[in-house]
């Protein structure tokens, strides 16, 4: 997932930061690659948004797979609505 500098300076210390290559993964374990956010082809699919408060970044997709999530959890707890036939006469 492509992490741009602009949202890696609020998850990465400025000191490590500095040692990262550009187009390279942040941490071996890591899914994210480190990139300008002109170079992002993609760029709202990006980890770009953070909260404040903790070291967590998503992008606008993951927030269409939580709702989407929620939704699916919403509905299966809804009682079932009973078919009812329509007569033709």
């Amino acid at each position: 997932m492509p992490l741009p500098l602009e949202t890696a300076v609020y998850l990465v210390p400025l000191k490590s930061l500095i040692k990262l290559e550009i187009g390279g993964r942040i941490a071996s374990s890591s899914k994210d690659v480190l990139l300008p956010m002109n170079e992002i082809v993609l760029p709202w699919l990006s980890d770009r948004f953070f909260l404040p408060f903790s070291h967590f970044v998503f992008s606008f997709g993951d927030v269409l797979i939580a709702e989407g999530a929620f939704w699916l959890l919403f509905k299966s707890a809804q009682p079932a609505k009973a078919f009812k036939e329509e007569s033709h006469a």
